[in-house]
């Protein structure tokens, strides 16, 4: 087994021809000495990642997307990290269709304090603002610039966990499959709530907000390929709630809550991503604390998910991960080692093999993938 121990930085050419062509995309927390937006190039058949583009810009572009039809990045930057006044932005970038490489296009104000999550449809960019506790909807062109804010929504209220919920956490958005709505996990008020998108207005939508358990801060969700069901990442608690959601007759309903750590797990920890496979077959949860991600089945009669294993994630905080479209390998982004692990994934079972390659970067925190 190869293990490619990759500094990050610098360019170099590829020979792959274009079919073969894959490119991650890491954003960072600018600590540590990191320098932004680093781009690779994969190698599936060797398992290499070579460093093709390091992109400086605003601090701290914590959370990034691509556009749906692959050629455009975009980062929401939460600037000032580390220091008394966290601010807020979000940059847009071309994606050169042979290399993959990234240009700057326009970078725009996110109109909220401490942006933590991006999401790009095509149409629109959905931010979620953790400090400010509020959603904007920004309008991007054709040519992939940003264009102007469509709204912002404010929310208010706190919950039990006095440390954490003192105030509204917007944490993260995406839009409902096969739906005019897209729905916003609010850390800080234990809410999930339902919004649709009009000419220049962001409203409530139709369906009923979503209640967690007390004290539970929903953090990331994803859903089911149909959009039928809805997996919930209860990052104060360590749960993974599942609600059905039903949105021509306006309902929504709760399934089940199960915990992503073990029985005998006494230390703390905080859940931070969610992720179905491509298949719709296994759900993973990382764990910051117990260091691991949590590998569930879902029931294809009942909806239930059932524990399958823990996968250790060899770092500290994996705050972000993610599966590549074909389902082969999963990466975890540990935040706190300062290094991204690649895993071999089972289709079959749904378990990860440690491959041993490993790509060194400062503080990696969020992790996008594009194939051409």
């Amino acid at each position: 087994m190869f293990i490619f121990l990759l500094l990050a930085g610098g360019c170099s050419e590829t020979t792959e021809s274009r079919s073969e062509q894959e490119r991650l995309y890491v954003g960072t927390f600018s600590v540590r000495g990191s320098k932004g937006v680093y781009v690779y190039a994969f190698d599936r058949e060797n398992r290499r990642f070579s460093p093709q583009q390091t992109v400086t810009g605003p601090d701290s572009p914590s959370f990034l997307d691509i556009s749906p039809d692959g050629k455009f990045l975009y980062t929401a930057n939460r600037q000032g990290i580390g220091s008394d006044t966290i601010s807020g932005s979000v940059s847009a970038y071309g994606i050169d269709p042979d290399l993959g490489q990234l240009s700057p296009l326009n970078e725009f104000s996110s109109f909220g304090i401490s942006p933590c999550h991006i999401y790009a449809d095509g149409r629109y960019l959905y931010l979620s603002h953790y400090a400010g506790g509020s959603i904007s909807v920004l309008s991007v062109g054709e040519d992939g610039q940003i264009d102007h804010l469509i709204d912002t929504v404010q929310h208010h209220g706190n919950g039990p966990n006095a440390a954490r919920q003192e105030a509204a956490h917007l944490h993260s958005i995406q839009p409902v499959p096969h739906t005019p709505y897209f729905l916003a996990a609010d850390l800080g008020t234990d809410q999930l709530t339902f919004y649709e998108v009009g000419s220049d207005t962001v409203t409530p939508a139709p369906l009923p907000a979503i209640r967690t358990e007390a004290g539970a801060g929903p953090r990331h969700f994803t859903f089911s390929p149909d959009g039928r069901l809805l997996y919930v990442a209860e990052e104060l608690t360590s749960n993974v709630s599942v609600y059905e959601i039903d949105a021509d007759r306006q309902q929504t309903r709760f399934l089940q809550r199960i915990s992503t750590l073990p029985e005998d797990f006494r230390e703390q920890n905080t859940v931070a991503d969610i992720h179905l496979s491509p298949d719709g077959r296994f759900l993973y949860v990382s764990n910051r604390g117990h260091e691991s991600l949590a590998i569930f089945a879902v029931g294809p009669e009942d909806d239930q998910l059932s524990f399958k294993a823990h996968q250790e994630v060899f770092g500290k905080t994996p705050r972000n991960f993610m599966i590549d479209p074909r389902g082969t390998f999963l990466l975890v982004a540990n935040e706190a080692t300062d290094e991204i692990v690649l895993f071999e994934r089972d289709q079959e079972t749904g378990l990860l093999r440690d491959s041993g390659v490993r790509i060194a970067v400062p503080s990696p925190v969020t992790l996008a993938w594009k194939a051409f």
